[in-house]
This record gives structure tokens, C-alpha cells and sequence, in this order.
């Protein structure tokens, strides 16, 4: 029997994965110099956001307790 819970877990992390598979797959067509796929040039600001938002989604905590007490800090030194 499948727990329930596992599954939202794999669930959650194919989606993560998705996710930074299409950040990688932006900036790969960006420095793409094969006629395979067009070069499509992009600011290299918007690259490094995307590169960012991969270092972040990798390093982002799995578990909703971390990562509910990282939000609450967040929110806290905002308010600040």
C-alpha cells in the first residue's frame, strides 16, 4: 500500500524537478550555438534570476515544518 503522503512528497518533487529542468533549458537555448535549436538571446540579468531560482529550488528545505519556520523568520525580518 502506498502512503498517501509519500506520494504528494514525489509528487511535489517531480514538479521541483520540472521546474529547474526548464530554468536549465532556458539558459541552455541562450548559449545554444548547435542549429539543432535556435539562439535566443536573453538579458543576462533575466539569466542570472534564472540561475538563481535553480540554486534555489535545489537548496529549498523539503520538509513543510523547515520550511514553513524559514517563511515565518522571513516574514518576521521583513517586518523589520
Amino acid at each position: 500500500m502506498v502512503n498517501p503522503i509519500d506520494d504528494d512528497d514525489s509528487t511535489a518533487e517531480a514538479v521541483i524537478q520540472r521546474m529547474i529542468e526548464a530554468a536549465q533549458r532556458v539558459i541552455r537555448v541562450n548559449n545554444n550555438s548547435s542549429e539543432k535549436e535556435p539562439e535566443i538571446k536573453i538579458n543576462p540579468a533575466v539569466k542570472r534570476g534564472y540561475e538563481l531560482e535553480i540554486k534555489t529550488l535545489q537548496n529549498a528545505p523539503r520538509d513543510a515544518d523547515k520550511l514553513r519556520k524559514l517563511l515565518e523568520v522571513k516574514q518576521r525580518q521583513k517586518e523589520k
